[in-house]
């Protein structure tokens, strides 16, 4: 869950990036967004999951978990694409600049690979010794 709201966190800063980007060329002068919610909170919201696990239950079930892993980047579209459809055209402004879709299964797959890379160490390591 942590993981998967770090993620989330990220593509919502990159997305207000390309957004901030597109506004700064149609006025004609540079203007960076403001992102420190979301850097604050892609810190505080894992350590108090983990500190709230680690002080009631330690047990969880993981289907539910990797079932929101894989469809969290709906729940994170979803409200552009809503937003788009009732709003200007303005409301969607990264859309054809930055995919949240592409963008959340590559650093998915890289903490996969990363994790996987990991283990083939680990067990390599076990081997020797």
């Amino acid at each position: 869950m942590s993981t998967m709201f770090v993620l989330g966190m990220r593509l919502l800063m990159l997305g207000q990036l390309f957004a901030f980007e597109k506004i700064s060329e149609d006025i004609g002068r540079k203007i960076q967004p403001k992102l420190t919610y979301f850097k604050c909170l892609s810190v505080l919201f894992p350590v108090s999951l983990w500190l709230a696990y680690g002080l009631t239950n330690n047990s969880f079930k993981v289907m539910p978990q990797v079932g929101m892993l894989l469809i969290y980047p709906v729940f994170l579209v979803g409200p552009k694409i809503i937003m788009h459809q009732i709003g200007s055209e303005n409301s969607y402004l990264e859309k054809g600049r930055f995919s949240y879709f592409k963008t959340y299964y590559a650093y998915l797959f890289a903490i996969v690979f990363v994790i996987g890379v990991l283990g083939a160490i680990n067990i390599g390591l076990t081997k020797i010794t």
